[in-house]
């Protein structure tokens, strides 16, 4: 919020400043403070900024090595005045970037995981790369510190307590936060540094709120660029299968009565996007109905009889090799 304004001067002419008549005062998100505080500076009002808390920086740590095409990535996070997204895939150590990030920055940073496990691995990753007392958030624990690792749903509920503590905001998985409200943490965070990772970018839509609260993407690098030499080589093998008679009319029922219920909304509105329809189908048992159905088709192609016996077939036909299985969801 904004106290003691100079008289005669329009708040509201600040980009992402508004006049909030619950509170009866001016307010704004918190990720939007270093525009608003240079749009005030630019426009001569003298001004205090004492948002910070007044916290320690982290303790100095070992240096943090890297393999080039890492350090690229981190070079072009740093040129572009350390915000925005790095995309590198899978297994090329994006975690390894962003601890060389928080080490060389020697901010105060907050690390945001999309669940419990992360959160794990990389409180473990950062004690091996020489990091005390790290904080957390999630999974029970409510601790702060110089560095602090919390899920998103923890940032979530507890950012009034985190979103003035650290200058560096690091989002793993950045691009599970694009269309999700539990994004809205990140907005509630001062940080003016912020670093996203990803292995891939989500659609259009999510990829314009994440730039707005993270940064564009400044580095990517391919699974091809990579292979061979960083990565092990692959090979991509796609096998097709058929739903059986009974699946393919479960999942024709249950889409039918979505759909049904889609074109009835964009037959009064055509310009709905998909996050609009979850959000009214919230509001309606008609609407719960339809995203039910829609839930139900899904599941039916996560894990049909054919597939199940696909897959029978290669873990029997590679039973001598480490395997590891990617689906849609954990059941």
């Amino acid at each position: 919020m904004f106290a003691d304004v100079p008289e005669g001067f329009d708040l509201g002419s600040i980009d992402g400043v508004r006049f909030d008549r619950r509170v009866n005062a001016w307010r704004a998100r918190a990720c939007d403070k270093d525009a608003i505080v240079l749009a005030l500076q630019v426009k001569g009002v003298e001004l205090a900024d004492d948002a910070w808390r007044p916290l320690p920086p982290p303790a100095g740590v070992p240096a943090i090595l890297l393999r080039p095409y890492q350090e690229q990535a981190l070079a072009s996070w740093q040129r572009a005045h350390s915000r925005g997204v790095i995309v590198l895939p899978t297994g090329s150590g994006k975690t390894r970037i962003a601890i060389a990030a928080i080490a060389r920055s020697g901010r105060r940073a907050l690390v945001l995981v999309p669940t419990r496990v992360l959160l794990e691995q990389w409180v473990a990753q950062l004690v091996a790369a020489g990091f005390l007392s790290i904080g957390r958030y999630g999974d029970g624990h409510h601790e702060l510190g110089a560095v602090t690792v919390a899920t998103i749903d923890a940032a979530w509920r507890w950012m009034h307590k985190l979103g003035d503590a650290f200058d560096l905001l690091v989002v793993d998985e950045v691009h599970r936060v694009g269309g999700e409200a539990r994004g809205e943490a990140l907005e509630m965070s001062i940080a003016s540094a912020r670093l996203g990772l990803t292995a891939t970018m989500p659609e259009a839509e999510a990829t314009a709120r994440i730039e707005r609260i993270v940064g564009p993407v400044v580095h990517t690098c391919t699974i091809e660029e990579l292979a061979g030499t960083f990565l092990s080589p692959f090979e991509i093998v796609v096998i097709g299968i058929e739903l059986t008679g009974l699946e393919r009319e479960v999942y024709d029922r249950h889409m039918m009565v979505f759909r049904a219920w889609v074109e009835e909304q964009l037959f009064v509105e055509p310009e709905l996007t998909f996050p609009d329809l979850a959000k009214r189908a919230r509001r309606s048992q008609e609407g719960r109905a339809a995203f039910d159905s829609l839930r139900a088709a899904q599941a039916t192609l996560h894990y049909p009889a054919h597939k199940r016996s696909v897959l029978a077939q290669l873990l029997h036909k590679h039973r001598a090799r480490k395997m590891l299985v990617f689906t849609p969801d954990n059941k």
